[in-house]
């Protein structure tokens, strides 16, 4: 027998009536009959008696109905505590963000974490990813979500997600002819945005590219930019080539608005990190945040 079982007997002892029980509880009436009809044969006995004008327990169901009850209000107490508990976490968490974290990975993260902790409210700073590790390092913000790991900081610094860095360019001919692989030696030739100093995808491209033999200062750069979007935006419109998160450009490649290539034969994957203070609280409020972000994404803390 389960709770939905349970509460289904309750209701139609209480009520009288199948229909009416099945009303209360937001369920249809065979619902509430199937209820019925499973616990009867799992105990081997009938437990009401159906009449024209109502229902009513057998002595079997009047025993059973005891012990429902009392596991109902057990239930609704453990409910209440458990409530009491979430109520506890109060407050306000400041989280810094890079791009990528920021716009595809917090919006659902925050969202459910509320429906779990609805006491708590929050203060995103969005910036790029050396930024936000100067703020956790400082204190300004309890965690940070980064596309890049910096070291010697006094942080630590825990992989969360997957991530892979892809080019991305116009769609046109000229880049629709590539089939799937950029030639290194075309990244250096063509107008190239770059993300701005401090940003994690821009760390971590670059050392990727001097892994495979390409120095930053060979490429064509022609622009600098803060946001993802601004550099999408400028890829779409002609400007050039960049390399970006694939997570930033679904909805692009979707509409068919960019294209997007691995260098040569091989993708450019990273992490993206959670990170927090050394030897900080593992009370706070901003450590149940840290906490449930690993558990979100399946993450064992080491």
């Amino acid at each position: 027998m389960d709770i939905k079982q349970l509460e289904a007997f309750c209701m139609v002892v209480r009520q009288g009536s199948f229909s009416k029980a099945a009303r209360v509880l937001g369920v249809s009436q065979p619902t509430v009959s199937a209820h019925i009809s499973t616990l009867e044969k799992e105990l081997g006995c009938e437990l009401l008696i159906r009449t024209s004008k109502s229902i009513l327990p057998t002595d079997k169901g009047a025993t059973l109905l005891g012990y429902a009850q009392g596991i109902m209000s057990l239930r609704q107490k453990a409910l209440e505590e458990l409530s009491r508990e979430d109520s506890r976490y109060t407050g306000s968490i400041t989280i810094a963000a890079s791009s990528v974290p920021a716009q595809y990975c917090l919006p659902e993260l925050l969202s459910e974490f509320s429906r779990e902790y609805p006491g708590v409210s929050y203060q995103l700073h969005n910036t790029n990813s050396l930024q936000a590790v100067e703020e956790v390092r400082r204190g300004k913000a309890d965690i940070a979500l980064t596309g890049a790991r910096v070291e010697n900081t006094n942080c630590e610094f825990t992989s969360f997600l997957k991530d892979e860095l892809v080019i991305i360019t116009a769609n046109n001919e000229h880049f629709r002819k590539l089939n799937g692989s950029f030639p290194r030696e075309l990244l250096k030739k063509e107008p190239f945005i770059a993300r701005e100093l401090g940003s994690g995808t821009r760390m971590e491209y670059e050392q990727l590219l001097r892994s495979e033999g390409i120095e930053p200062g060979e490429l064509n750069t022609v622009a600098e930019m803060n946001y993802s979007e601004a550099v999408k935006k400028s890829v779409a419109g002609g400007l050039g080539i960049a390399i970006i998160s694939i997570h930033a450009i679904s909805d692009e490649l979707s509409s068919g608005r960019l294209l997007c290539f691995n260098l040569g034969d091989k993708a450019m994957q990273r992490d993206l990190y959670l990170v927090i203070r050394r030897n900080r609280s593992e009370m706070s409020t901003a450590a149940l945040f840290s906490s449930f972000v690993l558990r979100h994404y399946n993450v064992e803390k080491n």
